[in-house]
């Protein structure tokens, strides 16, 4: 049973579907939020005179008023409070949104990944906001377990469309059907990050540790990810020192963390860079393994920010996913008796170092 926080969130949703409402309703109550429906302006007003609110999700478009409007007026009644505006449609005019004071902008369908990051974003400065951001991935892991199953049947049926089960495709048929593919396959990770951050929080058994390989390691990974750095226009090089010492890890647990630190990689590096995946002995006790990048670095008084939950540097607001990637991948290397950091990389870039035991100390 979960702990309900002794301040939680009062949230007004604001939107003529009722599906969207009940969405939202459901996906933030389930941790504790206290949330209110209204489905036009006047419902809106009224419960906006009767009690402050922290955070409101409301549609751009309504029955009898704009959502626009909606923000401005509750601004009077409660200033502090942050307003989301939710759209179907690209936004015609940013400055708009400056001009009534909106605080974020949601694209409609939306994802419970965004909701999460949204109002985590505000939790950190609301009472008790920490213990709430802290556990709303466990607010959603029931529901990561049941959104799985649609997604792995949605991804067979785009498998039997693309091999022509159903009949001949055209080329430009087959190009979106890739896309939805790869789109599925994003939904995937950020549900199994979802399941990932609660294991990595102790939840689950704490990995088994055994030595392993790190020539056999890294070449496997590189063999994985070569292909992937050649769809986004990067080089991938490894250097593994010679004669080193077997580690002492798991190895689900290193190529996890791998698999976050290169595909932040292919995120933020820019086209034709180079990432460098490098292994080598620290000192007879500690063997490191780097993921490098040519991309534009993170400034030394941010590093902390990055292995937060929701962690955001301000110019990766936009880029997809739960910002719980650094997250899993520090707790899983403690879990491993080692320890993941950044380090300062020559010429810019980023430099993530993955710090394990060595199971036979030279």
């Amino acid at each position: 049973m979960t702990n309900t926080p002794q301040n939680p969130l009062h949230i007004l949703v604001v939107d003529d579907e009722p599906g969207i409402c009940m969405l939202l309703k459901e996906a933030l109550e389930i941790r504790g939020a206290d949330v209110e429906i209204a489905h036009d302006r006047r419902g809106a007003i009224k419960l906006l005179q009767k009690q402050p609110f922290d955070l409101a999700f409301i549609d751009l478009t309504l029955p009898d008023s704009r959502g626009l409007d909606i923000i401005r007026e509750a601004k009077e009644f409660n200033p502090d409070m942050a307003g989301i505006i939710m759209s179907g449609a690209a936004v015609t005019s940013f400055q708009d949104l400056i001009e009534y004071q909106v605080d974020a902008y949601l694209n409609k369908p939306f994802s419970l990944d965004e909701i999460t990051y949204l109002v985590a974003q505000h939790t950190w400065s609301h009472p008790g906001g920490a213990e709430v951001a802290a556990d709303f991935p466990g607010a959603l892991l029931e529901t990561a377990h049941q959104i799985k199953t649609p997604l792995a049947v949605i991804k067979e049926f785009t498998h039997l469309l693309l091999e022509r089960s159903g009949g001949e495709i055209s080329t430009k048929q087959s190009t979106y059907i890739s896309v939805i593919n790869e789109n599925i396959d994003h939904a995937l990770t950020l549900v199994r990050h979802i399941e990932q951050f609660q294991q990595a929080a102790g939840q689950l058994v704490p990995p088994d540790l055994e030595p392993l390989n790190l020539d056999d390691l890294i070449a496997s990974v590189f063999e994985s990810w070569q292909p992937v750095m050649e769809r986004h226009s990067l080089h991938l090089v490894s250097d593994v020192a010679d004669n080193l010492a077997p580690v002492l890890a798991s190895k689900p647990g290193v190529e996890q963390i791998l698999y976050n630190l290169l595909d932040n990689a292919t995120k933020y590096a820019p086209a034709g860079g180079t990432i460098h995946l490098r292994a080598y002995g620290a000192d007879p006790q500690t063997l490191c393994i780097e993921v490098s990048d040519e991309g534009n670095g993170i400034p030394a008084d941010q590093w902390d920010t990055v292995f937060q939950p929701y962690g955001r540097l301000p110019d990766h607001q936009g880029s997809p996913g739960l910002g719980l990637g650094l997250t899993i991948a520090l707790r899983i290397a403690k879990q491993m008796r080692g320890d993941l950091m950044l380090g300062d990389e020559e010429g810019g870039g980023t430099r993530f170092i993955l710090r394990l035991m060595a199971s036979e100390p030279s």
